[in-house]
């Protein structure tokens, strides 16, 4: 069972569009879909070398209330820094989602 006042962090969940401008050129950009409250956890971290240079991946579970739409094909913005969906999962309960969510510094 999750206590609602657990969910103290603001997150929001993003779409990637592709729209077209007056000109007729292609202008993509990230939609915010939802903005949620939620509980952020880090689950791990791995440095690697890539490129001659120190990269960090940061993997963080977020807990937040469920709602229509989110999957692995969408965005998480949290603290101004995107974030890749990995997984949703369902808790138990049905009212909440469990998303992992994975950035790379």
């Amino acid at each position: 069972m999750i206590n609602p006042g657990e969910l103290r962090q603001v997150i929001e969940i993003q779409d990637f569009i592709t729209t077209t401008d007056e000109n007729g050129f292609e202008i993509t950009d990230y939609k915010t879909m939802y903005k949620l409250r939620a509980k952020v956890k880090t689950q791990g971290t791995k440095e690697f070398m890539s490129a001659d240079k120190a990269t960090t991946k940061l993997t963080l579970h977020v807990i937040c209330r469920k709602r229509r739409n989110i999957d692995s094909d969408k965005f998480l913005l949290y603290k101004n820094k995107r974030y890749n969906i990995r997984h949703v999962h369902i808790l138990e309960d049905g009212q909440f989602l469990q998303l992992t969510i994975e950035g790379v510094e």
